[in-house]
């Protein structure tokens, strides 16, 4: 029984590890290279670029977005996955695929957000 359990708090740690890590990267991700325009907004904490057309991308990977929340910015990356665990206690293993963008340069258009919908 204390195996069983011990089993159940290490697979947790795993999955929850998974779920903060981006995909990896390969040789061919120039290919998914991309360049954006949008807000930034914060949804806990998950950080998205939302576009003018009201598309909403989840960016990752650039530590020092903070300032820019609220901004009109322009981002390079790459497009990439994230997989996050949804396995619940009992149950068949099971996750989530969600696209993002891995950020790899940011620049602020120099000026605040106007009617964003999330």
């Amino acid at each position: 029984m204390q195996n069983e359990w011990k089993i159940g708090i290490a697979l947790l740690g795993c999955a929850l590890w998974l779920q903060s890590q981006p995909a990896s990267l390969g040789p061919s991700d120039e290919s998914n290279h991309v360049t954006a325009e949008g807000c930034l907004q914060r949804l806990g904490w998950q950080v998205y670029l939302i576009e003018r057309d009201g598309t909403r991308e989840q960016i990752t990977s650039y530590s020092k977005l903070g300032h820019y929340e609220g901004r009109n910015i322009e981002i390079s990356g790459v497009r990439s996955t994230k997989t996050i665990g949804t396995t619940q206690q009992n149950e068949a293993s099971s996750a989530v695929i969600l696209p993002i963008i891995i950020v790899k340069s940011v620049r602020d258009l120099g000026q605040g957000c106007n009617n964003v919908s999330n």
